[in-house]
């Protein structure tokens, strides 16, 4: 790593529960990266709270996503830190790498959710017809087209949703 570049010597993982957002965090993933100082935990939990509570109720992306027939189930965020030992975010939030966004009019309350997440390469990769075995030293398969195209189809179907635009128009189609 080059001298100048700061060394990320926190990671935190938080998913949040978007259906029960007062019961916290669903779960919190701490860790320390070799060599980093050490960290005020108290701190980090305290500033994670705030932050992740005004993400939360300041957004309004979770209920205009509801009004568009989307629920976002949950969300992670990923934090770092700096050299000063101050907490960054370090990766996408409301995404559907991020987020698990289940379409409202097919919720089905105690049942697997279709999605427009990565979910749906999830439950490719560990079922029947990828082959692999998880437990095993084998690397995953490569994804079949109709696999990466059906999960194209899917974040391109909740972008349209969501935005009320359509992708074609996008800028960075």
């Amino acid at each position: 790593m080059p001298e100048n570049s700061p060394r990320v010597g926190l990671f935190v993982t938080c998913l949040v529960d978007m259906f029960r957002p007062s019961v916290g965090f669903a779960a919190v993933k701490l860790g320390k990266a070799n060599g980093a100082a050490a960290f005020d935990g108290q701190r980090v939990a305290k500033t994670l709270r705030r932050v992740i509570s005004h993400a939360h109720y300041r957004s309004d992306l979770a209920l205009d996503a509801a009004t568009r027939g989307i629920i976002i189930a949950d969300t992670k965020f990923e934090f770092g830190s700096d050299r000063d030992g101050n907490l960054v975010l370090a990766d996408e939030v409301f995404t559907p790498d991020s987020s698990r966004y289940w379409p409202a009019d097919s919720y089905a309350e105690g049942s697997v959710q279709p999605s427009f997440d990565k979910q749906f390469v999830r439950n490719w990769l560990i079922g029947p017809e990828s082959g692999w075995d998880r437990d095993s030293t084998s690397p995953p398969p490569a994804l079949p087209d109709a696999i990466v195209d059906a999960t194209r189809s899917r974040y391109i179907e909740a972008y349209e949703r969501i935005s009320g635009l359509t992708f074609a128009d996008w800028i960075g189609a």
